[in-house]
């Protein structure tokens, strides 16, 4: 498997530097071994993560459109298919729910109150999400960058950089965008001075990286769906990662994702409705 991963990695490098798209290139040579363990080496870019400027928008909204569009028709070895969320998220959910009278032993106390005091919308967004898990599953299927955060975008020299080429899977596009747009979102709303540019600016950000697909429903409703059932995706992931004798190793991220559960229709209100 570890070989199969490789190939699969130099075959994406290779559509980046062939099409110049805003991503890592390799060094010298697509591949190497070394002490029996396959390696890539990646030039270095220089620059600053991503911090929410009406710059740093602009120009990260071009960058995403861009690889999204090198790979829109990319036929790749061994691309891993990302599910919209798990088949069994329900059954997980409940046996989550039982382990309750635990939750301070397994998480310590403050986590475990931050689980309290989200756990009812939990249950909440899986119900809605299971209900419209139909209208997600309509959506076109392509080779999408499923993680973009201001820690996967390094911006400098007037250009936006797209990291963690890794992130690339066959994804349900709503699902991307939407958790996309929300981690940037959150990250201008953090870091500037609430205004009309940011508005302005947000609007304009999400037209930029979500032009190219269509859906018979709204598009803004639809990524809407997709930003919830991404961060659901991953707090199931940690949820069951948590069962019986297990301690996840996503529990120091478990916070973040259950308070993104009331963030998320915060900014899609403010921002795009």
């Amino acid at each position: 498997d570890e070989v199969i991963n490789h190939s699969s990695q130099v075959s994406i490098y290779r559509q980046i530097a062939k099409l110049d798209l805003p991503a890592p290139k390799i060094l010298g040579e697509h591949s190497g071994n070394g002490s029996g363990q396959p390696f890539l080496v990646m030039e270095y870019i220089p620059g600053q993560y991503f911090s929410g400027s009406q710059l740093d928008l602009s120009l990260t909204g071009s960058a995403i459109k861009r690889l999204h569009q090198g790979f829109s028709d990319y036929s790749g070895i061994n691309i891993p298919e990302l599910e919209v969320i798990q088949d069994n998220s329900h059954d997980i959910l409940n046996r989550f729910l039982a382990t309750r009278d635990h939750w301070d032993l397994k998480f310590g106390p403050e986590l475990a109150l931050v689980i309290r005091q989200h756990i009812d919308l939990v249950v909440e967004t899986e119900a809605i999400c299971s209900d419209s898990i139909a209208a997600l599953m309509e959506e076109k299927r392509s080779v999408l960058h499923m993680d973009l955060h201001p820690h996967n975008i390094i911006v400098g020299s007037g250009r936006a950089t797209i990291i963690d080429v890794d992130s690339l899977k066959i994804c349900i596009w709503p699902s991307v965008l939407g958790f996309g747009f929300y981690k940037l979102a959150r990250q201008t709303l953090a870091k500037n001075t609430i205004g009309t540019n940011n508005l302005a600016g947000l609007r304009d950000f999400f037209t930029v990286i979500s032009s190219d697909f269509s859906s018979k429903k709204n598009i803004v409703e639809i990524c809407y769906l997709g930003a919830l059932t991404e961060i659901l995706r991953r707090i199931i992931i940690i949820f069951e990662g948590n069962l019986d004798a297990q301690v996840s190793p996503w529990n120091e991220v478990l916070e973040i994702q259950l308070r993104a559960l009331t963030e998320v229709p915060f900014i899609f209100n403010q921002y795009l409705r």
